[in-house]
C-alpha cells in the first residue's frame, strides 16, 4: 500500500512539473510583425513574464512584433468575451517581443498576473473599466474613463494618471500605487502593508485604511473627506471644506487644510495632527 501511495505521489509530481515547464527558445534576431486573428473581446487577461501595450482601435485585435522564430510563442485563448494572453515558450536572447492589444470602446476589464506589465500610454477613453493587477504585475495607465476601478493584490505596482467621474482604488498586501487623479468621487481602500501616494483634486474623497497601510495624499485636495483608519495605519490628507474622521487602534492621521472637522470616532491610541499648509 505504501508503494502505491509513493507511486501515485511521484506520478502527480511528474505531471505537475511537466505542466509547469516551458521550453526556452533563443530569438533569431530577425524581427517580423504579425497580426493575430482573434474574435471580438471585451475582457483581457494577461499572464507570464510578458509586456503588453493597449491601443485604441475600431476593432479589437492582437499584433506581435517579435523575432520570427518566436511568433508561435504567444498563446491566445478566447473564453467567452475574455481573451487570455500568455506564452507557451520562454523567449530568451531576442531582439523584440512586443505585444500590442487593440481594444474598442466595449473593453471593460483588464486582469494581469505573474510578472506581466501593462502599458496604457495613449489615454484610454471608455465608459467604465476595471483593472485587476495581481502577483508582481505592473500597470502604467492614462485614463479618461467615466468610471474606473483599480485593484492591486500581492506585490503588484501601479502608476496612474486618471480623469474620471468616479474612481476607486483598492490595494492589498504589499502593493504600491502612485497616482495623479482628477475626479468627482474618489474611493481608496488600503489593507495590510499597501502604500499609496496620491495627488490631484476631488470633490469627495473617501479613505479607508487598516493594518499597516500608509496613505500620502496631502497633495490631493478634496473639498470633502471621509476617512476611517484602524490598527497601525498612517495617513496624510488634505481637506478644503469638511472632514469626517473615524480613527481607532494606533492609527495616525495628519490633516492639511482648514476644513470643518467631524470627529465621529476617536478611540484607543489613535493620533490626529493638524498640519500647516506648505
Amino acid at each position: 500500500m505504501k508503494s502505491l501511495y509513493t507511486f501515485a505521489f511521484l506520478l502527480i509530481f511528474a505531471v505537475t512539473a511537466s505542466a509547469q515547464t516551458k521550453p526556452k527558445v533563443k530569438g533569431s534576431k530577425i524581427v517580423k510583425i504579425e497580426k493575430k486573428e482573434v474574435e471580438a473581446f471585451n475582457k483581457i487577461e494577461i499572464a507570464d513574464d510578458i509586456e503588453v501595450s493597449l491601443i485604441s482601435a475600431a476593432t479589437p485585435g492582437i499584433e506581435l512584433e517579435a523575432d520570427d522564430n518566436l511568433q508561435d510563442a504567444l498563446d491566445l485563448k478566447l473564453n467567452g468575451g475574455t481573451i487570455v494572453i500568455s506564452t507557451n515558450k520562454i523567449p530568451t536572447g531576442y531582439k523584440a517581443f512586443k505585444i500590442r492589444i487593440m481594444y474598442d470602446p466595449s473593453l471593460e476589464l483588464v486582469v494581469a498576473r505573474s510578472t506581466a506589465v501593462v502599458n496604457v500610454l495613449e489615454t484610454i477613453k471608455v465608459g467604465s473599466i476595471r483593472f485587476e493587477i495581481n502577483d508582481k504585475a505592473k500597470l502604467f495607465l492614462n485614463s479618461e474613463a467615466e468610471k474606473i476601478s483599480v485593484q492591486l493584490d500581492n506585490d503588484a505596482m501601479a502608476e496612474l494618471n486618471i480623469k474620471a467621474t468616479e474612481c476607486s482604488l483598492t490595494a492589498l498586501k504589499t502593493t504600491s500605487v502612485k497616482a495623479l487623479i482628477n475626479t468627482a468621487t474618489l474611493q481608496t481602500d488600503l489593507y495590510q502593508k499597501a502604500i499609496a501616494k496620491l495627488e490631484g483634486d476631488a470633490e469627495l474623497a473617501k479613505y479607508r485604511l487598516d493594518n499597516n497601510s500608509a496613505l500620502t495624499a496631502n497633495n490631493l485636495t478634496a473639498q470633502a473627506v471621509e476617512i476611517a483608519t484602524e490598527a497601525f495605519s498612517e495617513a496624510s490628507i488634505h481637506a478644503a471644506k469638511t472632514c469626517e474622521i473615524k480613527a481607532s487602534g494606533k492609527s495616525e492621521i495628519k490633516l492639511y487644510g482648514t476644513p470643518k472637522v467631524d470627529l465621529a470616532l476617536f478611540a484607543d491610541s489613535a493620533s490626529l495632527f493638524k498640519k500647516a499648509e506648505k
